[in-house]
């Protein structure tokens, strides 16, 4: 018999490592960051295959994933909620369990701002236009509105009942979490995590995590904020008296300072409020069909045929896309950048993908109804 060594060395590898590592955090706490930084050493320093599962919201695609066995350690970053809670029993056969987590009140700035692109089409202009109003109204006046009643008339505005509990809910899950299965898993603050405190993450896991690592390229486009506590300029006493005072016991269990006030002297940078959510609104509004105008509109096969790329020109754009990865791959990312990757969470992927999904079946079901039309005729 003819044995393969890479095959036998991938396996002792593995061997080695957990079976299995979970990562899960609230939308916006780190968890994009801490899936590529464990994936990044997985593949660099133990020379395994690591593809890792992204964001799964189906069973069916957990189940796949593990059963193909794809990668030697299987690896799997979720969102907590409501996915988690009801699947929950399909995750116990993993060794290593891992949530992230941050300051709430960052959690909710962070959230207000990328989650406006969720609740908002692109191409709903005047609604686009309220909210990035309202934030820059803040940004001229920070002591002019509480960031409470910007997220209840963002609610108003997109028809969202109970957007303000949903928010604060988000952020105070892992104090939930902890407090109900707190023995289950490993609990890492993002604030650690941006500072590569590393020692008892590695400890748990029983390898070191590598601080360089790089992020994967559908995960770059966004960057917010590279620093904590910024919800200091953001917050008003209402806020405090919401976010924070109704639910001290959370804050403790996290072991962050419930009593630490807002800034007196206030001041909110545009570059990680309005414009930040004014690019992505521009940005998802560029991926819409038919926002380019004629040059989207149906071909005819004669159109199509004219404006087909050349071979020639169909191999030079396949050199340079991979030129651009190779160029990218070869830029490590540096603890100074966690917060780059954490910035990428879940709002923007999810409902691109909702809208890609909803395109697919209209699409679908306008071809039934046109072959339907069809079948009928004599």
């Amino acid at each position: 018999m003819t044995v393969n060594p890479t095959a036998t060395g991938t396996r002792n590898a593995a061997a080695a490592l957990p079976r299995g590592i979970l990562i899960l955090g609230a939308a916006k706490s780190g968890t994009t960051a801490l899936f590529y930084a464990i994936q990044n050493t997985l593949i660099k320093r133990h020379g395994l295959n690591a593809k890792g599962l992204f964001e799964p919201i189906e069973a069916e695609k957990v189940q796949a994933y593990l059963d193909s066995a794809v990668d030697p350690v299987p690896l799997i970053k979720v969102l907590l909620g409501p996915f988690i809670r009801k699947e929950m029993k399909l995750f116990d056969a993993f060794e290593k369990k891992v949530i992230i987590y941050r300051d709430p009140r960052d959690n909710v700035i962070s959230r207000l701002v990328f989650m406006l692109t969720r609740l908002i089409e692109p191409g709903q202009n005047d609604k686009i236009e309220a909210v990035l109003e309202l934030l820059r109204g803040k940004e001229r006046a920070p002591e002019s509105i509480s960031v409470a009643e910007i997220i209840r008339q963002v609610g108003r505005i997109t028809g969202r009942e109970g957007l303000l509990a949903s928010v604060r809910n988000n952020a105070l899950l892992p104090a939930k979490m902890k407090r109900q299965d707190g023995d289950r898993y490993f609990m890492m603050s993002y604030e650690d995590f941006v500072e590569s405190r590393f020692d008892a993450l590695n400890r748990y896991l029983g390898f070191e995590v590598d601080p360089e690592f790089e992020v994967g390229g559908k995960h770059t486009h966004i960057v917010r904020t590279k620093s904590s506590g910024n919800w200091r300029d953001w917050f008003l006493q209402e806020d405090v008296d919401y976010f924070v005072k109704e639910v001290a016991d959370d804050y403790a269990l996290l072991g962050f300072d419930a009593t630490q006030q807002p800034l007196a002297d206030k001041t909110l940078d545009p570059k990680i409020g309005s414009e930040y959510a004014l690019a992505q609104f521009t940005r998802l509004g560029d991926k819409r069909p038919g926002h380019r105008g004629d040059a989207r509109k149906k071909k005819t096969p004669e159109v199509k045929a004219a404006s087909a790329p050349s071979p020639a020109d169909q191999a030079d754009r396949r050199a340079q896309r991979k030129a651009a990865k190779q160029a990218a791959a070869a830029a490590p990312v540096s603890p100074d950048n966690v917060a780059a990757a954490t910035s990428n969470e879940d709002e923007a992927a999810r409902a691109a993908r909702k809208a890609q999904r909803e395109r697919r079946n209209a699409k679908r079901a306008g071809g039934e109804k046109r072959a339907k039309k069809k079948a009928q005729k004599p």
